[in-house]
């Protein structure tokens, strides 16, 4: 009997071991399947937002080309009336032609409107680097940090876009002063973004909130932005 009873814990022991190594396996093999479902679905949500938003732009842009093109040619055509002596023409002047010779009138504050257009310039290069970056798959729903430090990589290196811009709107426009149009349109977009995060950041880290930056991080955003996108800046304003 005893020897009879001895095969019986082994058997069981077996049996439990057996059974708890292929649980363990079938459980792991289901978490992995479940990541990569996550993953697949997540690049097609991004491809299918993408194309949403470019769809629209350009359905939006063929319906104001169509409009402007109808306003356009019926303006032509009334003031080809006009000027053959036509009485269904001798109406007052309508349209763009009244304001046809501002076109070329100077602008009261011209280094503003060149800073406008080199900070426009940049942000538009911002915005189509961060999303090929996105494209190329570089950003994770597990790392929410990659986009704010590719926009901050971005911002310094493109600023030499908003330098040239800016440089040669203002040239065309003959101001007298480039170099504070240079410092406008370095300031502009920087300055209140930089105010703004400074503050926040300073209320994050006064209710001691783990969302706040540390000072290391911040000393490294300065230096960024001085040793990278200010040199960057200048050399362009200078070649333009």
């Amino acid at each position: 009997p005893a020897a009879a009873a001895t095969p019986l814990p082994s058997s069981s022991f077996l049996s439990s071991s057996s059974s708890s190594s292929s649980f363990s396996f079938s459980a792991s093999s289901a978490s992995s399947a479940s990541s990569a479902a996550d993953d697949g679905d997540h690049l097609h949500i991004r491809w299918f937002s993408i194309l949403n938003s470019i769809g629209t732009v350009l359905l939006l842009t063929g319906f104001l080309a169509v409009i402007l093109m109808r306003v356009l040619r019926n303006d032509i055509s009334r003031y080809a009336l006009m000027e053959q002596g036509s009485e269904a023409g001798m109406a007052e002047e309508t349209g763009w032609k009244l304001v046809h010779a501002d076109v070329f009138r100077p602008p009261p504050h011209p280094d503003l409107l060149a800073a406008v257009l080199g900070n426009g310039a940049q942000i538009l290069c911002i915005c189509l680097g961060v999303l090929a970056l996105a494209l190329v798959g570089v950003y994770s729903h597990y790392n929410r940090g990659a986009l704010l430090v590719a926009a901050l990589v971005l911002f310094s290196v493109t600023s030499f876009v908003n330098g040239f811009v800016t440089a040669v709107a203002y040239r065309q426009l003959e101001g007298p002063r480039p170099m504070d149009a240079q410092l406008l349109s370095y300031i502009l977009f920087l300055g209140p973004l930089f105010l703004v995060a400074a503050g926040l950041n300073l209320v994050a880290a006064a209710y001691g909130s783990s969302t706040a930056l540390p000072a290391g991080t911040v000393v490294v955003i300065l230096l960024l932005l001085t040793l990278v996108s200010l040199p960057l800046h200048a050399l362009a304003a200078s070649a333009a």
